[in-house]
């Protein structure tokens, strides 16, 4: 007799779907945002042009016998990347640098699939660390992950607002939606 088979995924594209929250406060330890606090927070969906980052990676321990030839390994401790979002900047200045400057603490939350009461999500308790203007130049196409290719024309990309953000405890992982 075969395994059960995994339950089946609704698959759907990041783009236009999944929403980006800024909140300020969450009362519970545990980084469940009531709804009220979801409210109270800033849609960054709009502005937000790519994000980097945004994963935990395990540090990995040797437990490598003396009498054996296989180096075994047990999981050590979690850490996040380097976490980045990348928005679109006003010629104005007024655009995210007005709500996420540098030393602002709060949590980000993901909503993958949408903000919609049921599905899951993740929130990432944070610190802003820096935000700095991506100045692009003439001739080269600047990528909001960092990487540039010449295009022989002007910028192929609006300018561009990089926030970084220290990681300050554990996200909240398949958080439930309110």
């Amino acid at each position: 007799m075969a395994p059960p088979v995994i339950a089946a995924s609704t698959r759907y594209m990041d783009l236009g779907v999944t929403k980006v929250y800024y909140i300020p406060t969450i009362a519970a330890s545990t980084l469940i945002p009531t709804r009220t606090e979801m409210n109270a927070g800033k849609d960054l969906s709009p502005e937000l042009g790519d994000w980097s980052g945004w994963m935990l990676a395990a540090e990995f321990l040797d437990t490598q016998p003396i009498n054996s030839g296989f180096k075994s390994t047990i999981p050590g401790s979690l850490s996040a990347g380097t976490c980045t979002l990348t928005f679109y900047a006003s010629k104005t200045g007024v655009d995210v640098r007005a709500v996420l400057p540098p030393g602002t603490t709060g949590a980000i939350m993901f909503c993958d699939g949408g903000d919609t009461t049921g599905n899951k999500g993740e929130v990432w308790p944070i610190w802003v660390a820096t935000n700095s203007v991506l100045r692009n130049s003439p001739g080269v196409s600047q990528i909001a992950g960092g990487s540039s290719a010449s295009s022989g024309g002007s910028s192929d990309t609006g300018a561009l607002i990089v926030v970084g953000f220290a990681i300050t405890a554990a996200p909240a992982q398949l958080v439930t939606i309110p």
